[in-house]
Formats: C-alpha cells, structure tokens, sequence
C-alpha cells in the first residue's frame, strides 16, 4: 500500500510540475482550441504513465519472488498487478474511447 500511495504521489508532483498548460505570474492562461488541451492532457498522462506502471509491475514481481512461502502476500500481489493492468489498458485506450465517444456523438 505503501508502494501505491508513493506512485500515486510521484504522479500527482509530476502534474504540478511539469505540466503543460502553465503562465507567468500575473498572466492569463489562453486556450485558443479545447479539443487540442484535452487531446494534449491525455497524451501527457499517457506519457508519465508508461514509466509508472512499468516500475510498479517490476517492483511487485520482484517481492513476489522473495516473498518465500507466504501465499497470501503472493495472492494479494498478484491482485494488484492485475489492477495495474487493467488501469494500465484503460489509460492507454483512453484516446480511443475518447475518439470513438467523439466521433458518435458528432463533435468536430
């Protein structure tokens, strides 16, 4: 659990920080196009996600091989690279759905 909420916060200083929508101070964000700010907001998280899942699944697989003989730990580690996964698929199909969501709907 530890191990999530340290990821989780990596990920949340990596949006403060390195975003790509920023301004000077005292400056007026402009956004000329909000389908580009959306497309790009997704493609950013896409971005810093790859790294995340790839450390996190890494990580887990190896205190499953040290684990020893404790199968409830294994089970339990087991559950969350499965959950890494399928969040793992849903951020990375997520321009897709978007795609196919937007172009049902009409939206140019």
């Amino acid at each position: 659990m530890e191990l999530i909420l340290s990821i989780s916060m990596y990920v949340f200083s990596l949006f403060i920080f390195v975003s790509p929508i920023y301004a000077n101070e005292g400056e007026a964000i402009e956004i000329g196009n909000l389908n580009k700010v959306l497309w790009d907001i997704v493609a950013t998280i896409q971005f810093y996600s790859i790294p995340i899942v790839a450390i996190s699944i890494a990580g887990i697989g190896l205190t499953i091989v040290f684990s020893g003989d404790d199968t409830a730990k294994k089970e339990n580690l087991k559950e969350w690279i499965v959950k890494i996964v399928i969040g793992g698929i849903l951020i990375f199909s997520s321009a897709t759905i978007a795609r196919i969501i937007k172009n049902s709907i009409g939206v140019i």
